[in-house]
Formats: structure tokens, sequence, C-alpha cells
């Protein structure tokens, strides 16, 4: 099965990014579930808990991994924190 993605979230200041999974109703409301996309170079993305205060999104082949706050639960939170925090490693 072919699977369609939506325009990729930027992960890195490398400039590595997620493909996120697309279906007829994706949107930036959309929850994070366990698998949240392609890491766009190698393979599938997850989503886990990593602490009390923050989660990981982390790439099953190549172990990329970005640390992020819990309050960041949804596609659209997570493309909006991860654009702020690319453009504070720019000033």
């Amino acid at each position: 099965m072919r699977r369609e993605y939506m325009e990729k979230i930027v992960l890195t200041e490398f400039g590595e990014c997620l493909l996120e999974y697309s279906s007829t109703q994706t949107s930036d409301q959309d929850r994070l579930g366990s698998c949240v996309g392609m890491h766009e170079e190698c393979g599938s993305v997850d989503f886990k808990s990593i602490s009390a205060t923050h989660n990981a999104i982390y790439c099953r082949h190549c172990g990329l991994r970005v640390a992020i706050p819990k309050e960041i639960d949804t596609y659209g939170k997570l493309r909006q924190y991860l654009a702020d925090k690319l453009l504070a490693l720019t000033k």
C-alpha cells in the first residue's frame, strides 16, 4: 500500500524532516500517536514518553531523537514548537 504524506516538519537545524502520515481527515489538530510518520532520510518515527515532563520523537533506523515538552501533543503544536526552536537557534 502506498502511503500519502502531508507537508514536512523540520526536526533539526540540519534540515532533517518528519514526513507526517496523511489520511483524508488529517489536520494540525490531530493528536500524535505511537508512530508519527517517516524520517525523510531513512525510517519510521515513533513517539513515546521519556520523563514526567517530556516525550520524544525518534527514528527507528538511525536513532535521531528530538525531546519535546508533554504539552506538545498534536501535529500543529509540534510544527510550531519546532519552528520556534529552530528560529531561536538562528538568532
